[in-house]
């Protein structure tokens, strides 16, 4: 997600906020030729106003393909019949600990390229002979101006330089997740989410959907509305990188790590950005359950509306698997799908996550390092295909090459949680999980 200091996609920048929703509203298929041009906004907050008041009532195209539910109950009538829960393998407990290892170095490894250009990617690490990735990414020689600069987290997420995990947005949402469901339960609502985002996260330590949210509460917006109000990010990436806790704490259970996700999400976006999180909690869920690549990525494409972007993203991807694409043709073709979209926005990140899955099959390497490769939200997507294979492999199979460097702890901007102890972390995360299953009757090693 972008960092604090940048400008870009602030909801205090009324300008920024409607070039944003105009981008937003000409993918999702509404004709925006009559809302004022992004190139018209560049410094008017007043053409902002206008044009943020003009996007709410842009027309849908006629022609336009897909049909993406907003609310939960037309969400849910979208999906198929539930087929069910897999049986619960002995070893979840090490599946978690994989989940939380593996999304911890996916995140790392992504985090000092987040939104590099994959040609740039591409570039740097041939000429760093460090292609394809086989290791966290060494430091920029600030000499080299070709490259964009690499994130100011660098010194703590680059070859050498990593002792712990650097705090980063992506693992706060996954610690404060643990927190709100050992608090408040498996059912929490959006009033709860609403306190506990209010109460344990900055303003300035959340980002596009989640900060426009947070200044929504702030501004009196009940919780359960505060997503759809001058919301430009409701389909970007957020609500896919808090998901991952639910798919731990459902093992085998896609379905219900799926809904629990849906409302988590629902809280900050809509449409894609929901089903984006469904999508991943699912995946994670079914992977922790002793699910294949193929057939985890299958159960979340099973939990996500199937006449959607989302939908016809992963199916795209399996089809590329499907017809033996090797690494670089598949990047090819993700990124030429998805053109028109912004870096942050969900669907190609989670397009990005699902192909790195199953180009890696289980191997925490070749997934995270294909992720990153494939550039946009390289951090966020790594990190949720990381914790997929992760658990695919389990943690104690994981190679210390990568696990080693976080010394088994990371730092968060959680209040509170200042610093977690990964392998606690997984516990908590674990008891969760035995409980859950507890509850649907179930324990581990049986279906």
């Amino acid at each position: 997600m972008p960092r604090r200091a940048e400008i870009v996609h602030d909801p205090r920048d009324l300008a920024g906020l409607a070039r944003d929703e105009i981008s937003q509203l000409s993918t999702s298929g509404y004709d925006v030729t009559g809302i004022a041009s992004p190139a018209d906004l560049r410094d008017v907050q007043r053409l902002g106003e206008a044009a943020l008041d003009a996007a709410r009532h842009a027309p849908r195209l006629a022609d336009w393909p897909y049909r993406e539910p907003s609310t939960a109950a037309a969400i849910v009538a979208a999906l198929g019949p539930d087929s069910g829960s897999q049986t619960a393998p002995s070893d979840i407990a090490d599946r978690i600990h994989g989940a939380w290892l593996g999304r911890s170095a996916g995140c790392i490894l992504g985090k000092p390229i987040e939104g590099w250009p994959a040609h740039l990617i591409h570039a740097f690490l041939k000429a760093v002979d460090a292609w394809p990735p086989r290791g966290y990414l060494p430091a920029l020689d600030p000499s080299w101006t070709a490259y964009p600069p690499m994130k100011p987290s660098w010194p703590t997420a680059t070859a050498g330089n990593i002792a712990g995990v650097p705090r980063d947005d992506d693992l706060d949402y996954t610690v404060l997740g643990l927190h709100v469901l050992e608090t408040h339960g498996f059912d929490p609502t959006a009033d709860v989410f609403a306190e506990e985002m209010l109460d344990h996260l900055a303003f300035t330590q959340v980002f596009t959907a989640e900060r426009v949210v947070y200044r929504n509460l702030v501004c009196g917006i009940p919780p359960a509305q505060a997503a759809a109000f001058r919301n430009p990010y409701r389909e970007w990436i957020g609500a896919m990188i808090r998901a991952d806790i639910y798919g731990m704490t459902a093992p085998a259970m896609p379905r219900v790590a799926a809904r629990s996700a849906m409302h988590d999400a629902l809280f900050t976006h809509r449409e894609n950005g929901v089903y984006a999180a469904m999508w991943a909690a699912a995946t994670l869920a079914a992977a922790i359950g002793g699910a294949s690549a193929r057939d985890a990525v299958e159960a979340g494409l099973a939990q996500v509306p199937p006449q959607s972007r989302s939908a016809e993203a992963v199916l795209d991807v399996l089809r590329d698997a499907n017809a033996g694409l090797g690494w670089g043709a598949r990047i090819d073709a993700l990124r030429g799908r998805f053109e028109a979209y912004g870096w942050v926005h969900a669907v190609p990140n989670l397009a990005a996550a699902a192909a790195a899955v199953l180009h890696g099959d289980g191997d925490l390497e070749r997934t995270i390092g294909f992720a990153v490769a494939v550039g946009w939200d390289t951090d966020s997507a790594a990190a949720t295909a990381g914790a997929i294979a992760g658990a695919l492999s389990g943690g104690s199979r994981l190679d210390p090459r990568w696990i080693a460097p976080l010394e088994d702890r990371i730092a968060s901007s959680v209040r509170g949680h200042t610093e977690v102890r990964i392998a606690d972390a997984a516990a908590r995360t674990t008891r969760l999980a035995v409980a859950r299953l507890s509850q649907a009757g179930m324990q581990p090693g049986q279906s």
